[in-house]
């Protein structure tokens, strides 16, 4: 499968929440729009939850078998899948 092809669908797969994967869009871009967040909720002296997600452990956990049941549920046809 070309990188190309894989572009022309990713933003249909991938939510624009998960701006990481997204073209133009990095890790740090959500790291600056958290803080941003955070930096207004201190200027209007109001409470909030914030808590950070360690990147790290979520990708070491990876699980194939659901990656290819997603991908098929997504309508993937096999030869994109393998």
């Amino acid at each position: 499968m070309s990188p190309l092809c894989l572009k022309k669908v990713i933003s249909k797969v991938i939510d624009v929440r998960q701006s990481t994967f997204l073209e133009g869009m990095g890790l740090l871009d959500s790291a600056l729009v958290a803080n941003e967040v955070l930096e207004e909720i201190k200027r209007n002296k109001r409470s909030c939850v914030f808590f950070k997600v360690d990147y790290k452990e979520v990708y070491d956990s990876v699980s194939w078998e659901f990656i290819y049941y997603m991908l098929e549920r997504l309508g993937f046809c096999g030869k994109w899948i393998h």
